[in-house]
């Protein structure tokens, strides 16, 4: 019997084990990133999309330096820098919208606009004989990016985003080359009624860190490039175009040879061309200074731009972060949990079966001697 006593007691401890180790295993194996993934067709609307307002800059500031080559107008050549700047900070703002279909919506109402504005609108004369060229690529924008909502969007979705980029441009116009835009995140849920489900999830932590990254190469791609069309607009504003150093070194250099002609001739002549000189470099040094100025302000409001822009991702992240770490948190508790009541219920079925096999290994111990006394107390009987 005692033979038996440990026999059963080592089964039953390894069965113990047993049972602890599969529940784990099972709790592992049923373990799922934390928050919910963005679907394949999101993920393909915000690369598109990006990837788009990368070209949209592009195709904005090719078209821009072709009008300002092609004219000869100071206030065109202006006009087409500001057109740069303005165009590639729209695109950018478009495609950071935190849900993947609201990107591609904004961009695709930002490249309404630019038709409308170019083609019908308040900028429709800005650039005189060059204007067909900014009318041609806004055109060309805008069917890239309807190309692109037809490729993702579903088609009764597709008929709906058209509907409302329709509405938008009606109702709220570019009406300048600053391009102020109207919300349009807040237009699309006044006119969907959709408020609470805007948006459904910002994806798996994986999917947050590579929007970040994405992010981050665009602003790096571009805010270079802005800044110096900024100091390109400031030295304009300034007083200085395209040939104006030019012509201050020709101004500077024809009144060095009077000086020289001067200094062999007459010494009165000399002294007064030598404040005509003085006059002449101390008024392009101011005017170099102002511009040098005006090229600061512009570059110190881009990095404070930008420092706004890195800080309101870096909270955006920060919070997704939380989000994730709160369900990953919550994940491990109910795994906890699972394991815990599975191990128990898998403990209790099994001392059930063994106190029953027990009990009946203790009927069949001890009854059979009393059985086989009694068979055979009877047999003795019959025999006397």
């Amino acid at each position: 019997m005692q033979g038996i006593n440990v026999s059963v007691r080592t089964t039953l401890a390894r069965c113990c084990v047993l049972l602890a180790l599969v529940g784990t295993l099972q709790g592992c194996l049923s373990l799922k990133t934390p928050g919910t993934p963005l679907t394949q067709r999101e993920l393909n609307a915000r690369m598109m999309t990006r990837e788009y307002a990368d070209f949209f800059q592009r195709s904005m500031a090719l078209a821009a330096d072709d009008i300002a080559a092609a004219s000869s107008d100071p206030n065109v050549q202006l006009t087409a820098l500001k057109l740069k700047v303005r165009a590639a900070s729209a695109s950018r703002h478009a495609a950071m919208q935190m849900s993947p279909m609201m990107e591609l919506l904004d961009s695709w109402a930002l490249a309404a606009q630019m038709k409308e504005f170019l083609t019908s609108g308040a900028g429709s004369a800005l650039f005189g004989p060059q204007q067909e060229i900014a009318r041609s690529t806004a055109a060309a924008l805008e069917d890239d990016i309807v190309t692109i909502a037809r490729a993702v969007a579903l088609p009764a979705e597709f008929a709906r985003y058209g509907s409302f980029v329709e509405d938008y441009v009606h109702e709220a116009p570019l009406t300048g080359i600053e391009m102020v835009r109207i919300s349009v995140a807040d237009r699309w849920m006044a006119f969907s009624g959709q408020k609470a489900t805007l948006i459904s999830t910002v994806g798996t932590a994986p999917e947050v860190v590579s929007d970040l990254a994405d992010r981050m190469r665009l602003y790096g791609d571009q805010l270079p490039s802005e800044a110096l069309w900024q100091g390109q607009i400031a030295l304009r504003e300034a007083g200085y175009g395209a040939n104006d150093w030019k012509v201050a070194m020709n101004r500077m250099n024809d009144s060095l040879s009077d000086v020289g002609k001067l200094a062999q001739t007459s010494p009165e002549l000399l002294r007064t061309s030598i404040t005509d000189l003085r006059g002449v470099l101390f008024g392009t040094a101011d005017r170099l200074d102002q511009s040098w100025m005006g090229m600061m302000h512009a570059m110190h409001a881009e990095r404070e731009a930008l420092t706004q822009s890195v800080e309101q991702e870096r909270s955006n992240l920060l919070t997704a972060v939380d989000v994730q770490r709160a369900a990953m948190s919550k994940d491990a508790e109910r795994i906890a949990t699972e394991v815990t009541e599975s191990s128990w219920r898998q403990l209790h079925a099994l001392l059930r079966e063994f106190a029953l096999f027990a009990l009946a290994g203790i009927i069949v111990l001890f009854g059979l001697p009393f059985a086989a006394g009694y068979y055979l107390g009877r047999a003795r009987a019959g025999r006397l």
